[in-house]
């Protein structure tokens, strides 16, 4: 029960106030080479190393009547992230028709995570409340060496094949304990034809590895909608194998429009589910884990076209379905993400005389669901207006401004108890506005 925005002019019975601060820090260095070669050989390097430093603290309070002190939750956590990326290739010149490259891509990722959450009670009392992995060390050493091939195995019909194998260590240590050795393989290939000088249409069959988003290992507290989740320490990628035809068409100085259709069979996705039971007389534990097979299909369609003045518009539409075997309720239902519909469109202008760029978007994801284990929530972001001036203050120096119009959210959730499998027991429906808001940023690339 709640309410958004001020106060109504009626009193309400009860008052729920909800409090969210953020700190953080994050950053990106990289490096890149060429390595001269003989006979045609080239030899290519990189290195990127990436950290995200943060610190969220939230809570809520309810006060019924207003103005009486009420209990609530609080939550603090900390998230120390740390990236390393080193990628060597070395590309042989044509042997008999095909172009050979050879490469290994070595990563290095690590996350330190806490959390505090407990309860508060009407005179500020602080009760700790455990969750399982709610401070835990996330360590992963990946490696992946490759191998390419491509041949114009006739007139206008060029062939990419391609095979990578990785391997990663994955280990959990602190609230929780785990480690895994994962292998996998990752077979492509594609035929891709010049139809005309224009016109191009490329069919692809590839084996895909998702990453892990290390932040699933630990728990978490959204404590605005009363949701808590257990870190859980044996999760593993999901994995699939997407067939994609492409159709490009663009011609010089004019339109382009590239169009992609694609269908893709997914293993071990990542939904929420049960992840071991709850203290006596309280819910099970839930949290993010591998939950089965599934299948997606869609079409993405981007467009660009020159216009007078200078001007340039851009144009994405992205329709997406998928089908899922809910683990909850034995129902098939759409994939966590998948938002059915969304566009975004781009006006924009450079002035190179003055060192400007401007521009104006729109863009909406329409409505989307969200499915947990008791709850099934939708939400509605609206259409997102923004316009930017992008300076260049320097050949390395670039800075930004952005200001983001006014739009309208919708949300809604049902909630079961003690999961979706059982009748409905609450819904809620509410509806809020966000913006304006403005942004600077400056970018610089040495």
């Amino acid at each position: 029960p709640g309410f958004f925005g001020p106060v109504p002019r009626d009193a309400p019975d009860q008052l729920r106030t909800d409090t969210f601060e953020e700190e953080g820090l994050n950053g990106e260095i990289g490096l890149s080479f060429g390595l001269p070669g003989a006979g045609g050989w080239r030899r290519d390097a990189l290195t990127i190393a990436r950290w995200d430093l943060r610190e969220q603290r939230g809570g809520n309070s309810r006060s019924a009547p207003p103005g009486v002190s009420g209990s609530g939750v609080r939550s603090a956590t900390d998230r120390d992230g740390f990236e390393w990326i080193g990628r060597f290739v070395v590309a042989a010149p044509e042997r008999r028709g095909w172009r050979p490259e050879f490469g290994v891509e070595a990563v290095y990722n690590r996350l330190d995570a806490a959390l505090e959450f407990g309860s508060v009670d009407a005179g500020g009392g602080f009760t700790p409340i455990e969750l399982p992995s709610a401070v835990v060390v996330v360590d992963e050493r990946r490696y992946s060496p490759f191998v390419k091939a491509s041949s114009e195995v006739r007139p206008g019909w060029t062939l990419d094949t391609g095979l990578a194998f990785e391997a990663s260590e994955i280990a959990v240590r602190g609230g929780a304990r785990n480690s895994q050795s994962l292998r996998f393989l990752k077979p492509g290939v594609s035929l891709a034809w010049r139809a005309s000088p224009s016109l191009n249409l490329r069919a692809a069959l590839q084996r895909e590895v998702g990453q892990l988003d290390f932040d699933r290992f630990a728990a978490s507290a959204d404590t605005w909608a009363d949701r808590t989740r257990g870190g859980n320490p044996d999760l593993r990628p999901d994995r699939g194998t997407k067939l994609s035809l492409d159709i490009d068409h663009r011609t010089e100085g004019g339109p382009a429009l590239n169009i992609e259709l694609y269908h893709a069979w997914k293993d071990d996705v990542l939904e929420d589910i049960i992840l071991g039971p709850g203290a006596p007389g309280e819910p099970p534990v839930t949290g993010i884990g591998n939950a089965g097979e599934a299948r997606a299909w869609g079409v993405e369609l981007a467009a660009t076209s020159p216009l007078p003045f200078g001007l340039e518009l851009d144009a994405s539409v992205s329709w997406r379905r998928s089908a899922f075997d809910d683990p909850i309720t034995g129902a098939t239902r759409a994939l966590n993400g998948m938002e059915p519909l969304g566009y975004a469109v781009e006006l924009r202008q450079e002035l190179p005389a003055r060192g400007l760029t401007w521009g104006l978007q729109a863009s909406a994801e329409g409505e989307g669901t969200s499915w947990f284990v008791d709850e099934r929530s939708t939400y509605d972001e609206g259409v997102e207006r923004s316009f930017y001036l992008k300076a260049a203050l320097s050949p390395q120096l670039t800075a930004t401004l952005t200001v983001s119009g006014r739009r309208s959210l919708r949300v809604g959730r049902d909630l079961h108890t003690p999961t979706r499998a059982a009748p409905l027991d609450t819904q809620e429906r509410g509806s809020f506005r966000e913006g304006p808001d403005v942004a600077i940023s400056v970018e610089g690339r040495f």
